[in-house]
């Protein structure tokens, strides 16, 4: 999981992050990526970062272009090939389909798709997806404990939403990237106006 999660920064960090784990991780096998667009990946996986201002500009020649690769991958012994493909050449996962890929997670805006190329069950864990809530615990000087309640939809045949009957802390999902103090902070305020 780790080192697809590299491959999502930039190329300077995907070289980095696979040249990292490769010194950490010596059980995993693998195979070694040729091209100057690859990064080979551990349990014998291949990463073609289509990213990389090198890399197969050419619609047309994708076909070609993935034939090769995965005849090459599946010669040096790769058990799955992927693809990272960015938004102006997102019009190659139809291709990439076509010939076997699936849809493994979205990075941003990019998209990265993987192809079981060994015999018998695939074998690619599924991307991780957690979304993690916080809510703000505020007291104040007498003691008191800041509650809100949700506001519900309108009901059936009714216009105006009514708030639960529930009291809760004020709370909600983190966005990417944030820690739990700053979520709590910010739905604290979205919900309230209260700073913390």
């Amino acid at each position: 999981m780790r080192a697809i999660m590299l491959l999502l920064l930039g190329r300077r960090a995907v070289r980095c992050g696979a040249y990292a784990l490769r010194r950490r991780s010596t059980k995993a096998p693998r195979i070694r990526a040729t091209a100057a667009d690859e990064v080979d990946l551990p349990y014998r996986g291949v990463l073609a970062d289509l990213r990389l201002p090198d890399s197969l500009k050419d619609e047309d020649a994708f076909d070609a272009w993935a034939e090769e690769r995965e005849r090459r991958w599946t010669r040096d012994g790769a058990l799955s090939g992927w693809l990272t493909l960015p938004p102006e050449k997102a019009a190659l996962a139809t291709h990439a389909w076509r010939r076997g890929f699936k849809l493994h997670h979205c990075a941003g805006d990019d998209l990265v798709l993987y192809k079981w190329l060994a015999e018998g069950e695939d074998k690619v864990p599924p991307w991780g997806n957690t979304q993690i809530g916080c809510a703000g615990f505020v007291v104040n000087d007498k003691g008191e404990l800041l509650v809100v309640r949700e506001w519900q939809p309108p009901k059936e045949g009714q216009t105006t939403r009514e708030p639960s009957q529930n009291w809760k802390l004020p709370g909600g999902l983190a966005d990417a990237g944030e820690s739990f103090f700053e979520c709590a902070a910010r739905e604290t305020f979205e919900e309230t106006g209260i700073q913390c």
